[in-house]
């Protein structure tokens, strides 16, 4: 039996969604929670992303990524490159595996409050590939950093950081908590896949792995690098999301 190509079956398969006949719509997307306000509820039928990926290709992707991260970081291991390092780049890696590492964690809870109660299936379905690619940064940022402990205690700061009561940590807790935990999904992608992932993020990341090169630190380019390529791709859900405000809600826009 041949395999009917991509083309001929993402474009419905990618936003199924269906009326719910036993609830209301209220009842499965609550206000609180999709925050769709003044927008029409059949607007967010437009809702697409420019970026489409089918379960397949993500897998096949990122199987790819991890092999490569994972395998210079065990050829890396076998050398003295670390030891060699500038001590103020060893420190910058260590304010960024400490500041990054559990921030992840908490993005792929705000990911997967949009695969829940986004208020398009297309919608939903990225936030879901999007909520894998946080899971997987917070892991490996984790991993990197936890191998430098013996060489350096202060990279314990990557598992510690936010269990601290110190006053930075407080408030960059409750600087994401009311980013990526708190707000509607609508609010949501505005502030972290919109701002934060395509004005900061992707930006950051694309400049660390240029420094990292810089002091000879492949091993954090290649992991960094290999992040920044899933941020891009995800961070696309505010873009699609915004342009539905501007349509229907300008003014709180």
């Amino acid at each position: 039996m041949s395999l009917l190509k991509r083309e001929e079956w993402q474009h419905f398969v990618r936003d199924v969604d269906w009326t719910f006949s036993y609830v209301d719509d209220e009842a499965v997307y609550p206000e609180w929670h999709s925050g769709t306000g003044k927008v029409p509820r059949e607007a967010w039928l437009k809702w697409e992303e420019d970026y489409k990926v089918t379960y397949p290709e993500y897998m096949a992707t990122q199987r790819e990524r991890e092999s490569a991260v994972y395998a210079v970081k065990a050829a890396l291991q076998r050398s003295s490159s670390f030891d060699t390092l500038d001590e103020g780049w060893k420190s910058s890696t260590k304010m960024h595996f400490g500041g990054v590492a559990l921030v992840e964690y908490a993005a792929m809870l705000g990911e997967l409050k949009m695969a829940r109660f986004g208020l398009n299936g297309a919608w939903r379905n990225m936030a879901t590939f999007g909520q894998l690619d946080e899971l997987r940064h917070s892991q490996i940022t984790t991993f990197f950093g936890h191998e430098f402990i013996g060489k350096d205690p202060q990279y314990d700061w990557t598992q510690k950081t936010f269990h601290t009561n110190c006053w930075v940590p407080i408030s960059l807790r409750n600087l994401f908590d009311g980013m990526m935990i708190a707000p509607n999904v609508v609010d949501l992608a505005i502030e972290l896949p919109f701002t934060f992932e395509t004005g900061f993020t992707n930006l950051q990341f694309v400049a660390l792995s240029a420094d990292a090169l810089q002091y000879g630190d492949v091993n954090f380019a290649n992991m960094i690098s290999s992040i920044q390529t899933d941020e891009a791709r995800h961070s696309q859900q505010g873009g699609p999301t915004l342009e539905i405000l501007v349509e229907h809600d300008p003014v709180t826009c």
